[in-house]
């Protein structure tokens, strides 16, 4: 039990880490080294909430490409006018969603 102590795992999970250790550790002696390794190596990576989940610091979420309130993550809607509306509605689908996409994107520019 101290094993699992020292591996930081979650009060309330302490039960289902030791479950899955004598599961493992069935008819083997073990040692705190192989109980420790078995730990850190397996049951973390099957079972990560056993552990407490600590989430990103702050600063390294605004440094993400497009998160934060000064960078949307999605392109805006731009309204067009009449006159680009009529130009759009001239051409094929796949051109008009370019040229929307055009408009977009200058738009952004402005910004």
């Amino acid at each position: 039990m101290r094993q699992i102590d020292q591996s930081g795992v979650l009060p309330a999970a302490k039960e289902d880490a030791l479950r899955r250790l004598e599961q493992h550790f069935a008819d083997q002696e073990t040692d705190a080294v192989a109980v420790r390794s078995h730990l850190d190596r397996t049951v973390r990576g099957q079972a990560p909430h056993l552990w407490p989940q600590t989430p990103p610091p702050a600063a390294e979420l605004r440094s993400q490409p497009g998160a934060g309130p000064d960078k949307p993550r999605r392109p805006q809607p731009v309204a067009l006018t009449a006159a680009q509306e009529a130009e759009a509605m001239k051409l094929p689908p796949a051109q008009r969603l370019t040229y929307y996409r055009e408009r977009q994107q200058e738009a952004q520019e402005r910004r």
